[in-house]
């Protein structure tokens, strides 16, 4: 996945291993602020990808939304389950 940040849009690309879709799809998303910038910051995230390119069409789009931080000067990107699994986990 790469993803590109202006402001509060997000652009990028994904691929998927999973099932039968080929190559790279246009992923287009938003933030609720910009982008994080200090130590342990975060902010809420949504982002979504059509499924259709130049390789073909399958008629339907995903959605994700969740948290992305920076911890320690490393970037996370965290979907809704992951962050129970952690609360689960204290």
């Amino acid at each position: 996945m790469e993803l590109e940040n202006t402001g509060k849009s997000i652009t990028g690309k994904y691929a998927t291993v999973a099932g039968e879709a080929s190559g790279e799809y246009t992923l287009v998303g938003r933030t609720d602020t910009n982008m994080p910038t200090y130590k342990n910051q975060s902010r809420n995230i949504g982002f979504v990808v059509s499924w259709g390119n130049e390789s073909g069409s399958c008629d339907s789009v995903t959605t994700w939304s969740g948290k992305h931080q920076i911890i320690d000067g490393e970037e996370i990107l965290q979907q809704p389950g992951d962050l129970q699994k952690k609360h689960n986990q204290i």
